[in-house]
């Protein structure tokens, strides 16, 4: 039995390429579900660090901010999850973080007025 024709391709030529897009399909939503809870990971250490900073001016209304200031109040980041403090950003009355994760694909910034979400 000859196989059926649709234009140029046989019907198993058409079976192989639908199954290839159905392949692709669930690997990138297996991607985005990963990188979701990658960036995930990163805003609840965020989160946590902007209750951290207010308990260190507290405690040090004068002092500097810090990666390793905030690991002295408790702050444990996540694997991957990295924090950074800009080094105009160390004040009481001007203090920011910045955070994200190796593998995310969004970076937050954190500061008095809360969290924001940005691009990485």
């Amino acid at each position: 039995m000859k196989p059926k024709l649709v234009g140029t391709y046989t019907m198993e030529a058409m079976a192989v390429v639908s199954l290839c897009c159905i392949v692709a399909i669930f690997v990138v939503a297996h991607h985005n579900l990963l990188v979701d809870g990658y960036n995930s990971s990163a805003i609840r250490t965020a989160k946590e660090a902007s209750s951290l900073v207010s308990k260190f001016f507290q405690q040090n209304p004068d002092g500097t901010l810090s990666a390793e200031a905030l690991s002295e109040q408790g702050l444990k980041p996540a694997q991957g999850v990295q924090v950074k403090v800009p080094l105009d950003n160390k004040k009481a009355d001007n203090w920011q973080i910045e955070l994200w994760h190796d593998d995310g694909n969004l970076r937050y910034t954190v500061n008095k007025e809360g969290v924001k979400e940005h691009p990485k």
